[in-house]
């Protein structure tokens, strides 16, 4: 092989090597996500879970009566499914976590595969970033949604020209609520279905706290 051939291998080599080389900044393609706590009757995908399962992308989570679960997503996000609930995660195919039945609360204080991630319901979707919020499909036609502390943009689902910023420094409840003609309206809801103490625990849980004086 010439000087010249073995230059231009050498090269090519160097491409190939800074190409696969992941860099600081760049996004992720899948997210560590484990259920980390649980109480009670806690499913994936019809299989009884235990602390430490992996969630990956298409799980379905199903807590029971009088039983829950928490999921830490990345480092610094981590969820709270209650009672009830039926949670279809797809946050590394579709950026989405899809809430078909129950309730959860959240955290997040850093950004996931994108800047944002989206929350579904029945009635409602959300985009979230670096929040709180707390959520309850409450039957298949109403949904009650709390910005707790920050800003999420949320609408009603088919109704994204009435798409809105809600920003809160301490709750600010609003509920969906599907027509009979299938229209969403939206009302002010104030504070239910959980407490600042809810909120407070989960976000020891990634060490953080949450400032009530600021959004």
């Amino acid at each position: 092989m010439t000087k010249k051939s073995t230059l231009t291998c050498i090269f090519v080599l160097i491409i190939i090597i800074s190409s696969c080389t992941p860099k600081q900044n760049d996004t992720i393609d899948t997210m560590q996500a484990d259920l980390v706590f649980l109480i009670g009757d806690v499913t994936v995908n019809n299989v009884s879970a235990k602390p430490g399962t992996p969630i990956v992308d298409g799980d379905i989570i199903e807590t029971k009566a009088q039983s829950s679960a928490r999921i830490k997503i990345g480092e610094k996000t981590l969820i709270q499914i209650k009672e009830n609930s039926n949670l279809v995660y797809k946050l590394d195919s579709e950026n989405t976590l899809q809430l078909n039945s129950g309730w959860m609360s959240g955290i997040t204080r850093g950004k996931l595969l994108k800047q944002e991630y989206i929350i579904r319901t029945p009635t409602m979707v959300a985009a979230v970033r670096g929040t709180s919020y707390c959520l309850k499909v409450e039957n298949p036609k109403s949904t009650y949604f709390c910005t707790c502390n920050g800003s999420i943009h949320q609408h009603g689902v088919g109704d994204e020209d009435n798409a809105e910023v809600i920003t809160a420094i301490h709750h600010s409840g609003r509920r969906y609520s599907a027509g009979s003609d299938g229209a969403i309206t939206t009302e002010v809801a104030g504070m239910l279905y959980h407490t600042d103490a809810d909120i407070e625990e989960i976000a020891k849980l990634i060490n953080e706290t949450v400032d009530w004086g600021k959004p």
